[in-house]
């Protein structure tokens, strides 16, 4: 079986090792990070991860750009939306821009794994 790729998207060094921290043990996880939706993307180009973890906010290509750029490709990963930007409203539509799941921060203990196992990924 092949570990799962997991990359995870967001201009904060400090969030991206937090949320790597929260990543379930023992499930033989490949990660990669990126800072920004350019660089996501180009992550996507040269290997496509199963599961992308992509805050909104970022420089040069924000996480809508990045959705809407994924959304128009036959292949892309499962995208778990981790944002202080989420509303109840906003959920629904980053849902219909193609996000599988939507983790508002802070995050809370195990959201993590949940919305892993809520989108089929471990």
């Amino acid at each position: 079986m092949r570990p799962l790729a997991v990359l995870v998207v967001d201009d904060s060094p400090t969030v991206r090792a937090a949320l790597i921290r929260e990543l379930p043990d023992g499930q033989g996880l490949r990660v990669e990070q990126a800072e920004n939706g350019e660089q996501a993307l180009e992550a996507c180009a040269r290997a496509m991860p199963d599961v992308m973890f992509l805050d909104l906010a970022m420089p040069l290509l924000d996480g809508y750009g990045v959705l809407r750029r994924l959304g128009a490709t036959q292949r892309r990963p499962k995208i778990v939306v981790v944002s202080t930007e989420v509303t109840d409203d906003g959920r629904a539509s980053l849902i219909s821009l193609g996000a599988d799941e939507v983790v508002s921060k802070p995050w809370r203990a195990g959201e993590i794994e949940r919305a892993l196992r809520r989108i089929g990924a471990v």
